[in-house]
């Protein structure tokens, strides 16, 4: 760690259409399109409660599948930091709605993702979408260094070299958190929940 003085020049709002019209950039049509086909799937949740129609979960206070919708369109538009954060809250919700999993919420109130899932794994509940080949909790760990900013080895800066360090652009684009452990992050939830339905 090392000392580094800090200064911020405040500017205002151009109109610039640099986040329209640049072919990579997160709010370009076509790049839209090119990321909504790397997971085209959705979900749809009902709760069913007594003899009436089935409610539509995203209409509800659970928070299921808006936090997961939120996550998809996060990744849509490159903001795989968010995608990530939105797929793991998703699942923390998910876990803390299932009534395998009622008695413990009850005696300890909300149950932090870590915790959820230690004891789903517990409750016999289907956690393999959520863990690494070697049974870590990949998934929590990743959420975990987001949230905390702590995410070295998980951005392309260090292996992409800019080839014009003027080039804003360039820059923008490589020092990031990737794209792929975001789509893993947001596949393993969809995945998760749907063996949960």
């Amino acid at each position: 760690m090392q000392e580094a003085k800090v200064s911020i020049k405040f500017t205002e709002n151009t109109e610039k259409n640099i986040i329209f019209d640049i072919e990579s950039a997160p709010f370009n049509r076509q790049s839209i399109i090119k990321h909504q086909k790397k997971f085209p799937d959705r979900m749809i949740m009902y709760l069913h409660a007594g003899k009436g129609f089935p409610l539509v979960e995203r209409v509800h206070s659970t928070g299921i599948t808006d936090s997961w919708f939120i996550a998809s369109d996060c990744f849509l538009v490159q903001q795989f930091p968010a995608t990530i954060l939105f797929s793991a809250i998703s699942v923390e919700s998910a876990l803390n709605h299932d009534s395998r999993l009622y008695d413990l919420r009850k005696k300890e109130g909300w149950l932090s993702l870590g915790k959820a899932i230690n004891a789903a794994k517990d409750t016999g509940i289907d956690i393999s979408d959520l863990i690494d080949k070697n049974g870590q909790p990949e998934f929590v760990t990743l959420r975990n260094k987001i949230a905390h900013e702590d995410v070295t080895g998980y951005t392309n800066f260090q292996q992409k070299k800019i080839r014009d360090p003027k080039d804003i652009n360039e820059i923008a684009k490589t020092w990031r958190v990737s794209q792929e452990p975001a789509l893993k992050h947001l596949k393993s939830s969809f995945y998760f929940i749907k063996k949960m339905g």
